[in-house]
């Protein structure tokens, strides 16, 4: 554990989003599963399945592997796409 976490750091969704930014403009592929959990979560938005799937894919198009479940249960539980054709979005 970071001696910065020993000592306390201030809860902030705000910064945690901003860094993990930060690294996904580096195709970092771990931060792209980070964000779309945020998403997913409505951490710091609203949530939203059609961000959060996009987000879960990008990870894995750059290799990220704890990535791989989280795209499967969006198309499982019908997350960013509609189920019955409508065009309608069914939620988490």
């Amino acid at each position: 554990m970071s001696k910065a976490l020993e000592r306390g750091v201030e809860l902030s969704i705000e910064k945690s989003k901003d860094w993990i930014k930060r690294s996904a403009a580096q195709d970092y592929p771990s931060a792209f599963d980070k964000l779309g959990l945020m998403a997913a979560n409505g951490e710091g938005q609203a949530a939203d399945p059609v961000k959060t799937l996009a987000l879960f894919e990008r990870g894995l198009e750059l290799g990220d592997a704890s990535a791989i479940v989280n795209p499967g249960t969006a198309y499982r539980k019908g997350c960013g796409h509609a189920l019955d054709g409508t065009g309608k979005n069914f939620g988490p």
